[in-house]
Order: C-alpha cells, then sequence, then structure tokens
C-alpha cells in the first residue's frame, strides 16, 4: 500500500498538535459552561394554558388557571397539567363545576409569567 503524500508531510503527533488540541479543549471548556450556566441561573417560569377564546394579553397574569387545566398527580403531588385544558367556552361561564365536567382537550397557546 502506498503512503498518502498529506499524511507522510504532516507526520506523527507531535508538540503541534498537542498545542492545537490543548487551545481548542480550554476554548471549549468555557463555551461549555457558558451554555450550560443557564440551567443554574434562569429561574422556573411559571406558564399555564390560555384558552384562545378570551384573548387575554400574552404575559398578563391571571389567577384563574385552575379553570382553565385540570389537576393531575405527579410524584405524590397534586398540580395543574400545564399540557391539558378544559374544552369549554369562558367567555360564558361564571361557574367552577361547568368547568369541570367538560372535555379535555391539548392546550394550543400558553402564557408565560
Amino acid at each position: 500500500m502506498e503512503e498518502d503524500p498529506v499524511l507522510s508531510r504532516i507526520g506523527q503527533f507531535g508538540r503541534w498538535q498537542a498545542k492545537t488540541i490543548s487551545v481548542v479543549q480550554l476554548v471549549g471548556f468555557f463555551t461549555a459552561w457558558q451554555m450550560l450556566s443557564v440551567s443554574f441561573l434562569v429561574p422556573e417560569i411559571d406558564y399555564w394554558c390560555s384558552p384562545p377564546g378570551l384573548e387575554i394579553p400574552v404575559g398578563e397574569n391571571v389567577n384563574w388557571t385552575s379553570w382553565t387545566s385540570p389537576w393531575v398527580i405527579e410524584n405524590n403531588k397534586t398540580v395543574l397539567d400545564h399540557c391539558n385544558m378544559f374544552d369549554h367556552q369562558y367567555t360564558t361561564s361564571t361557574k367552577l363545576s361547568d368547568v369541570d365536567q367538560s372535555p379535555i382537550i391539548e392546550c394550543i397557546r400558553w402564557d408565560y409569567a
């Protein structure tokens, strides 16, 4: 088998290759920590299903999320289901009992606090 001319000019692993790899790893180390820091620095943001019929302005914090989302049990805790909502006409409803009897559908729009 004939030796590759490019590989014969480059040579074996030496000081130049070690220095180049070290510089690239050093830069990659700090870049990775910068990208990973978001996991530790950004707070958890509350979000909920936003019924399309109400046309609530985006970002407006409302205290009626229990009306839009069913409750589920996760890790022995009762929490709101952020992925599903009741299929209900909220513009005409005045009682929570009306909403609880509605079918459950997937959320199509979310609002964030």
